[in-house]
This record gives C-alpha cells, sequence and structure tokens, in this order.
C-alpha cells in the first residue's frame, strides 16, 4: 500500500465526521462500518503463498472497468474486501487462467476466493476445477468443487475454497 494512502483514507474520514455524513457507499454501510472496513484494508499483512508476485496467464480477460492492480491482483497477496471496486477482479463469464510457478514445487493447499454480491450481478462460480502440470502441456485435475449459489442474502459476502493436495507440480 501506498504510504500517501493512509493520509489520504484519514483526510477523507475527517471530512465525512465533519459533516456529519452518515451513510457511504451504495450497499449502505454507516461511515463508522466503511471506516472499519478501510482500517482492516490497511492493516492487513500480505498474505505469503509460492503464487505470491507471480502475474498469471489470463484465456478470459476481466472487465477492465474495474482493474484492482491488473493482472496482479490475483497473486498480489492482498484479499479483496465487500465491496467489489477493491482488489477484485470481475469476470463476464466463466475463469481460465494458469499460474507457472517457475518450478515443480510441493504444494499442499490451494486457497481461492470469490465475492458474492447478488446487488450487483456477483454470483459465485457454479463450479471450481484446480488442473495441475510439470510440464504447462499435459493438466490433470486435482480438485474440483460444485456450488449451489442458494443464497438468499443480498449483502456482499466473500467465500473462500480450500482445496487440500499432496501432489508436486509447476503449473496450476
Amino acid at each position: 500500500i501506498r504510504p500517501q494512502i493512509r493520509d489520504d483514507v484519514s483526510r477523507f474520514f475527517r471530512i465525512i465526521d465533519k459533516n456529519k455524513i452518515t451513510q457511504l457507499a451504495e450497499n449502505g454501510l454507516s461511515s463508522q462500518q466503511y471506516k472499519k472496513e478501510w482500517n482492516a484494508l490497511l492493516n492487513q499483512p500480505a498474505q505469503i503463498n509460492k503464487a505470491r508476485g507471480i502475474i498469471p496467464k489470463f484465456e478470459t480477460k476481466w472487465i477492465p472497468d474495474f482493474p484492482a492492480v491488473g493482472d496482479k491482483t490475483l497473486t498480489d497477496g492482498m484479499r479483496g474486501f465487500g465491496d467489489f471496486s477493491y482488489n477484485w477482479l470481475l469476470f463476464e463469464e466463466s475463469v481460465e487462467l494458469t499460474i507457472d510457478l517457475a518450478e515443480i514445487k510441493p504444494i499442499h493447499l490451494i486457497s481461492v476466493g470469490f465475492l458474492e454480491d447478488p446487488t450487483h450481478w456477483i454470483h459465485l462460480p457454479s463450479t471450481i476445477e484446480i488442473w495441475t502440470s510439470h510440464n504447462g502441456v499435459d493438466f490433470e485435475l486435482a480438485a474440483k468443487r460444485k456450488n449451489r449459489n442458494e443464497s438468499q442474502s443480498t449483502k456482499s459476502q466473500i467465500k473462500s475454497f480450500r482445496f487440500k493436495t499432496s501432489k508436486d507440480f509447476r503449473y496450476l
């Protein structure tokens, strides 16, 4: 996070307080909830993992209107928050991408996160498949999960899915 962002956010909340603004964003957060979310974002440590910093090769391009940090978003070590405009990539169709770990590595856990925000027509994928490979050509299915997408909530929520594996591979 750029050092200046903390000052910008502090200045923003001083203006909010001075003008007695009580509700922010179209998702109906109070100014205090919004401040809490931003503080969590600014104080969140980067997640360390074997794919961090690797730029995925996207077969499906994300929607350019909400670029987050572009191709690096999925592996920058920062989790997204409840607002789709903060560190999420949005797609209009099924997503296919490849992460090259540069060498064969033992992987014990694969974790992926998704934003569900029905108010903005953002839904969980119906199926998540994780394919792995040693050579980037011959892939095998390592994990699969079907989702029921039966959420009755209209509130934004983040869903994380974890897949245990005992495989060594280079490509994911």
